[in-house]
């Protein structure tokens, strides 16, 4: 069973978008089979021993509670308007969805089940780091063959894309076998902060220093702005908590701006990226990311209570799309993406959760966002060395990260996520273990001799009786 929990690990970056045969036909489920043979191991396990093990964690139940919900919200499926209803897309879109979260929710299940000792968080970490070794050999790949144009290696590399580009970049930008370069960012948002505070455990310093430059090169080649801006608030934030200074904090943030400029391949790709950041509001991407988020706050707005159903929203675009997004021409091409005629999500997570869940699962859905950063700073109170200290800091700073990025990100397919927010309440939990072994013995009260209190009278009294 463990043996099959590290090969999990090792196949998390590569997980597409669906679960439909198209993404088997890709080889994005690699981690469905393995998510599977878990669940085959757990239940076989439990029937033997005849006791169902559930880790009692308050973010579980959280968690828990928020799935029902989302299971309960498909109910409204039926109420959905347009052709999906009469084609039947609409149950099929709901049902992969719920299946979808429910095989997210496992990695994070199975990281509270089975990380239980020091030995093995280490051991998950270093298959978490395997895993972007090999994301980071093929990026390094995509790099150069953008360059070099290799017929042979554009065919390997497409062989292991999750999800086929509907149009040319003129960048070098890297996918990282995910469904956007986007994507990329956001994965190693997830990893980055393990590998800039050493994290990881390694020996080697100039080993550390290296990856460590790596994921921050890698990056700055995904030309995504919002991980750009991400990767600078969380490390702004983990100067505040170190440093104590608010000017330390700037020159160190500044320092990195710096070095994200330093490696860049020429004068166009700097010159591109300063024309996306000065564009702002004008930029597609950005007018594209503000027109679905309001698209899915008018969803919320007609359903508050349950929502329109885990999955729906993308039915509701044509309906609720804003007026103004309609008239710019770079947006279209976004809209009318899937086969449904709408967005494949609305790249938001707060508003998703809130137009197919409504309040109820939004609520849930925070409080269990709530106890995860609770329990995360519970580490950094009990860690007694340095080393502990900057794997709390790093699961904390990548947990950071990935909400920061809900603004942009609203997949639930991306089970990475889910095991770094299993690894806080994990680690949590082997700190708490190893606390009373490190804690002095306590002295029994019969080994302690016995003080008596010396008699003391009062001087009126002293005498008294003994006047002659």
């Amino acid at each position: 069973m463990r043996i099959v929990w590290y090969l999990l690990i090792l196949s998390l970056p590569f997980t597409d978008y669906s679960v439909s045969p198209e993404g088997l036909r890709h080889g994005g489920q690699l981690s469905t089979f393995f998510v599977i043979l878990l669940w085959t191991a757990y239940i076989g396990r439990s029937l033997s021993v005849r006791k169902f093990e559930i880790p009692a964690h308050r973010g579980m139940k959280y968690f828990g509670f928020f799935f029902v919900v989302a299971v309960i919200s498909g109910l409204n499926s039926s109420r959905v308007p347009g052709e999906g209803l009469a084609s039947g897309a609409v149950w099929i879109r709901t049902l992969e969805q719920v299946v979808q979260l429910a095989l997210s929710g496992s990695v994070y299940f199975f990281a509270l089940l089975l990380i239980r000792n020091r030995q093995e968080l280490m051991r998950s970490l270093r298959a978490y780091l395997a895993a972007y070794i090999l994301v980071l050999v093929y990026g390094l790949a995509e790099i150069w063959n953008y360059y070099a144009a290799s017929y042979f290696l554009t065919g390997l590399l497409d062989a292991f894309h999750s999800f086929k580009a509907p149009f040319v970049l003129d960048l070098p930008r890297v996918w990282l076998v995910q469904q956007e370069p986007s994507l990329a960012a956001h994965y190693l948002l997830s990893v980055l902060p393990f590998l800039v505070l050493g994290a990881f455990g390694l020996r080697s310093k100039y080993l550390t220093w290296c990856l460590a430059f790596s994921g921050v090169f890698l990056l700055l080649f995904t030309f995504s702005i919002g991980g750009y801006l991400c990767l600078l608030v969380v490390l702004f934030l983990a100067a505040l908590y170190i440093w104590k200074g608010t000017a330390k904090s700037i020159v160190f943030v500044t320092s990195v701006v710096v070095l994200l400029l330093v490696p860049s391949a020429s004068r166009e790709l700097m010159r591109k990226t300063y024309d996306r950041f000065s564009r702002g509001y004008e930029d597609p991407s950005v007018m594209t990311r503000l027109a679905e988020a309001q698209t899915g706050f008018n969803t919320f707005l007609s359903h508050p209570v349950v929502g329109v159903g885990l999955g729906n929203g993308v039915f509701y675009v044509k309906r609720d799309y804003p007026e103004w997004a309609m008239q710019r021409r770079e947006i279209p091409r976004y809209v009318f993406f899937s086969r449904e005629g709408g967005l494949l999500s609305v790249n938001n997570m707060v508003v998703r959760v809130l137009s197919e869940t409504g309040l109820i699962g939004f609520v849930f859905f925070l409080l269990w966002h709530v106890e995860l950063f609770r329990s995360g700073l519970r580490p950094l109170q009990r860690s007694r060395t340095v080393q502990d200290r900057k794997l709390s800091l790093a699961m904390l700073g990548a947990a950071a990260a990935l909400t920061i990025e809900y603004f942009s990100a609203s997949a639930f397919h991306l089970r990475y996520v889910f095991f770094v927010f299993g690894l806080i309440p994990a680690w949590t939990s082997v700190l708490r273990t190893e606390q009373p072994a490190s804690q002095p013995a306590v002295v029994a009260r019969s080994a302690v001799p016995m003080q008596t209190k010396p008699a003391v009278y009062p001087i009126w009294r002293v005498g008294h009786r003994g006047r002659t």
